[in-house]
Formats: C-alpha cells, sequence, structure tokens
C-alpha cells in the first residue's frame, strides 16, 4: 500500500520544469514499481535487501536502480512517510479492487491497446506491399 501511495505521488508532481515531470510508459512501469517497493521497504522496515538484490529481482542493472533512486528520492523532496489517513484511502481502493463483487469502471487502456495493434497490422500491410511507411 505504501509503495501505491508513493508512485501515486510520484505521477501526481508537477514540477515547475515540466520536462522533469515524470510519465508512466511500457518501459519504465516496472522501474517505477521497483522504486517505490524498494522506498516503502527501506522507510518502514527494519532489515532490508541491498540494492544489488533488488536490482537482480527487479531483473535491472545496479547502477540504473541507484540512480532511479537518487532521481526520485530528490524528485519525492525526500518524503516517503504515509499519513494513517492516506494509507487506509488507499487500502479501501485496493480492496474494492480485489473485491469481484463491486464493479470496476473499464481500463481506458485496452481500447487504446486494441487501435494500436490495430494501426500496427496497417503498418505491416504496408510493409508487405513493399511501401515505406511515412514516419
Amino acid at each position: 500500500v505504501c509503495a501505491l501511495v508513493i508512485l501515486d505521488r510520484i505521477l501526481k508532481t508537477r514540477p515547475d520544469d515540466a520536462r522533469d515531470q515524470v510519465q508512466l510508459t511500457a518501459w519504465n512501469v516496472h522501474r517505477l514499481a521497483l522504486c517505490c517497493v524498494m522506498f516503502a521497504a527501506k522507510f518502514n522496515e527494519d532489515r532490508t535487501w541491498c540494492n544489488r538484490q533488488y536490482a537482480r529481482i527487479g531483473g535491472i542493472d545496479l547502477l540504473e536502480l541507484n540512480k532511479y533512486e537518487r532521481i526520485l528520492f530528490r524528485f519525492l523532496g525526500f518524503r516517503l512517510s504515509v499519513d494513517p489517513e492516506e494509507y487506509q484511502l488507499y487500502l479501501r481502493h485496493l480492496q474494492a479492487i480485489a473485491d469481484v463483487s463491486i464493479t470496476v469502471p473499464e481500463d481506458p487502456s485496452v481500447q487504446a491497446l486494441a487501435e494500436k495493434s490495430a494501426g500496427e497490422r496497417r503498418h505491416d500491410v504496408h510493409r508487405s506491399s513493399g511501401a515505406k511507411p511515412c514516419f
């Protein structure tokens, strides 16, 4: 739950410079999630793994993980604590998602992925005909 709160903070933070804004992509989602889990564990637990273990488990290079940790920790303003009220709010949201009797709105990314794959199929048709794509 704490890792989810930290991830949400990262995604909601609006820095002064728009270039510094963090966006969740298919290329960084597991790195951001790994860093948030690591932050939550290091902040809340007395004994944690070293970064080398987290990097091995996450399947990324140790230097890359260390870089993400430094950048995101500064980006968060060194604030990792989660208030009890905030924790309960996120816990309730997770419980609602896990409860099969509660209707969860459709994920908008499903439609976006379907449209993207349809576009890629059209793109493949152009390749097989020898035509070059314009982008």
